[in-house]
């Protein structure tokens, strides 16, 4: 039955047995679009953090793949990203035409740090890096969600890390080589921005330029420049209404795209929990700037 089951949406992906929520690293990667997610195999409902695997090639039919990362001795596993280190920078890497993908993930220990796993096979097999974390504790909160993005303009990369809801604000990241970062920047999102920030570079339809753009888990965003590690907001606004505590939250971009486009999921939150399984995905969106 499973997949059939009558109250399973067919066209949203779930998951074929437990608790599913936030998109993780989402990314296209040598003909495949990668769905990673939160994810409690042991129940219908939250739990123990995992990030579960899903693979496609048109970005509706998934097949569903082994469990990446599993909670260890340190802490569960909370949402993350991945990217494409095509240069090596880390040193990961062993076949230069398998770039290593590296995933950027919270580990939701006592405290929360920012961790890293990568994948030399193209998702098949994860190993968590041997030096987390890559970003310890920095404001003594439930700091989560890192998003990391290349800033083509100073040729290094971006972090953008939610500092917890005590604090309610974002943290700028600056990187080298995606193994040492350094705090750059602190800024707020909004209409009570909160966690999942998505930070990434968009073209603007109207100038061709391309802008910096951050999301939060409610839709909220800013779109402006990044100059000197600082984010200059030049506009803020909603792209995704909810109704109520349901619908789209806490969505991702594909990152490493094959033509360009912003391809957005989000959780759909809703009131689905059948015996095996509990919550899915929204469909693909493209997002545009205008």
């Amino acid at each position: 039955m499973a997949y059939q089951e009558p109250e399973r949406q067919q066209f949203h992906f779930s998951s074929r047995k437990g608790w599913l929520n936030d998109p993780n690293g989402l990314c296209f990667y040598q003909g495949t679009y990668h769905l990673f997610y939160q994810h409690n195999p042991a129940a219908v409902h939250w739990g123990p953090m995992h990030w579960g695997h899903a693979t496609g090639t048109d970005l509706i039919h998934w097949q569903e793949q082994p469990i990446a990362l599993y909670p260890d001795e340190s802490g569960a596993m909370f949402s993350g990203c991945a990217v494409v280190d095509e240069q090596n920078l880390t040193g990961l890497g062993v076949d230069p035409a398998s770039p290593p993908l590296l995933f950027f993930y919270t580990c939701a220990g006592k405290p929360f740090t920012q961790n890293l796993a990568y994948s030399l096979d193209g998702g098949r097999t994860v190993v968590k890096y041997a030096r987390n974390p890559v970003v310890p504790n920095l404001h003594g909160g439930g700091e989560r969600d890192p998003s990391v993005a290349f800033d083509p303009a100073s040729g290094t990369w971006r972090m953008a890390l939610y500092l917890g809801d005590e604090r309610g604000d974002f943290a700028l990241l600056e990187s080298a080589d995606l193994l040492n970062w350094r705090e750059t920047a602190l800024f707020r999102i909004p209409n009570g921005g909160r966690e999942c920030p998505e930070l990434f570079q968009i073209a603007d339809k109207t100038d061709g330029k391309l802008r910096w753009a951050i999301l939060e888990a409610n839709g909220n965003y800013l779109v402006g420049d990044i100059t000197d590690g600082r984010f200059q907001a030049e506009h803020a606004g909603i792209f995704m209404h909810r109704s109520g505590l349901k619908g789209g939250y806490a969505g991702q971009t594909f990152k490493n795209p094959p033509d360009g486009r912003r391809l957005y999921i989000a959780w759909q939150q809703d009131y689905i929990r059948g015996d095996a399984f509990s919550q899915s995905m929204t469909l693909p969106v493209e997002l545009k700037l205008v």
